[in-house]
C-alpha cells in the first residue's frame, strides 16, 4: 500500500494537479490540467474541486491511501483555515470567506467511497502560489504543515 497527496496549484484560468508520492515523486501519469471556472457560483466551484479530487483519486490503486490534499491558491488567503479573500478580479469572488478545507472535508466525510482512501492522519492544507514555485516535489508532501 502507497501513500500519497493529492496536490492542486489553482489558477484564475487553470488548475494543475499531480499526485505525489511519499518518497516525494511526482506520479507523472497523474498530472493533469483543468479548467477553473473561477467565474462560476460558489455552490459550482465547491462541487467542482471535490470532482477534481475523486478525479485524481481514480488515477491511483484502489488500495492506496491518501494522506494528503493541497491546494495553492492565488491571491490573499487564510492559510490555516483554507479561506480565499480575492475580490475584484471576477475569479473566485464567490469562495470570497469560504474555508474550502472544511468544505472538502465535509464533502469527504460524506462520501463513502473515498472516505476509506483517507489515511486517518489525512491532512488537507492551503499555501499561497508564491511559496510554491521553488518547491521540489518531496517537499510538497510536507507543505501546510
Amino acid at each position: 500500500m502507497n501513500r500519497y497527496t493529492i496536490v492542486f496549484d489553482v489558477g484564475g484560468t487553470e488548475i494543475r494537479s499531480a499526485i505525489v508520492s511519499e518518497s516525494g515523486n511526482v506520479l507523472e501519469k497523474t498530472a493533469r490540467v483543468y479548467p477553473a471556472y473561477s467565474n462560476q457560483s460558489r455552490h459550482f466551484l465547491l462541487d467542482y474541486l471535490y470532482e477534481l479530487i475523486k478525479k485524481q483519486a481514480a488515477t491511483i490503486s484502489g488500495s492506496d491511501l491518501i494522506t494528503g490534499i493541497g491546494y495553492v491558491f492565488p491571491g490573499p488567503c487564510d492559510l490555516d483555515r483554507g479561506i480565499s479573500y480575492i475580490r475584484e478580479h471576477k475569479k473566485f469572488e464567490s469562495l470570497y470567506g469560504v474555508s474550502i478545507i472544511d468544505a472538502m472535508r465535509d464533502r469527504l466525510v460524506a462520501d463513502t467511497r473515498l472516505m476509506p482512501r483517507m489515511a486517518a492522519d489525512y491532512r488537507i492544507f492551503f499555501d499561497q502560489d508564491t511559496n510554491w514555485a521553488s518547491l521540489q516535489p518531496r517537499e510538497l508532501m510536507h507543505v501546510g504543515g
